[in-house]
């Protein structure tokens, strides 16, 4: 389902449910209500550790790496290792009891698969001889670290995020239509099929009982397009 058929799911529904004098919803403010749904329950089958499909991930290319100043990171060139972080900060994870859902950390060709590890861990691991050179990845600040054995220009990360319509890092488009960009709209929802319906029905609630509280609100909201 596309995000676009999606949010005219949920306008349908609430034009419905909602006695108003035909107000109308901007997309920014149905697709807001449709992230925090989709969220909320996946955040909710992970604490039930029920097994999520592929259809909920999603992999960002070719993220640019710099290389990290020494008071950024735990580890400094003479212990033999090489830190780099993303350019630009990472969209946030859908966590839940057990951390960030992050499936996979790699160099873009796949020759470097990063193993996870924490920044309190890594400052252990710096000193140790055994592991101070082994790859691996940390965030911190919202940004991704990963331990490198040589400069590498860019990674791949693959997880379940809260929300990567605004990420452009590295990227040609901001919200946009602009020349060999895709519409935001007119991506995938990417969430399992069986949540597809639940979510939109949580959408649609959360934003009637909205309206019905403060119609005013719902007016301001409805300018927005």
């Amino acid at each position: 389902m596309k995000i676009r058929e999606a949010i005219d799911r949920v306008q349908s529904l609430y034009s419905k449910g909602a006695a108003s004098d035909d107000t109308r919803l901007s997309s920014r403010h149905i697709y807001s209500k449709l992230k925090s749904a989709r969220s909320f329950l996946l955040n909710r089958e992970l604490n039930k550790n029920k097994k999520l499909s592929e259809r909920n991930i999603e992999y960002l290319e070719c993220i640019p790496l710099i290389k990290a100043l020494p008071y950024e990171c735990p580890c400094i060139p003479k212990l033999g290792c090489t830190i780099l972080r993303t350019e630009c900060k990472i969209p946030k994870f859908v966590s839940s009891n057990l951390g960030d859902y992050i499936t996979s950390v790699t160099s873009i060709d796949g020759e470097y698969a990063f193993s996870p590890t924490t920044f309190e861990d890594k400052k252990y691991k710096a000193y140790n001889k055994y592991t101070k050179d082994s790859i691996d990845f940390f965030t911190k600040n919202d940004y991704l670290y990963v331990t490198s054995k040589e400069i590498i220009p860019a990674i791949t990360l693959a997880g379940i995020f809260d929300d990567t319509t605004d990420f452009n890092c590295n990227s040609c488009c901001e919200n946009s239509v602009a020349e060999g960009c895709e519409d935001v709209r007119d991506k995938e929802f990417r969430v399992d099929s069986y949540l597809a319906e639940p979510i939109i029905e949580m959408s649609v609630m959360e934003l009637i009982k909205l309206f019905n509280s403060s119609p005013e609100d719902i007016e301001n909201d409805s300018k927005d397009k």
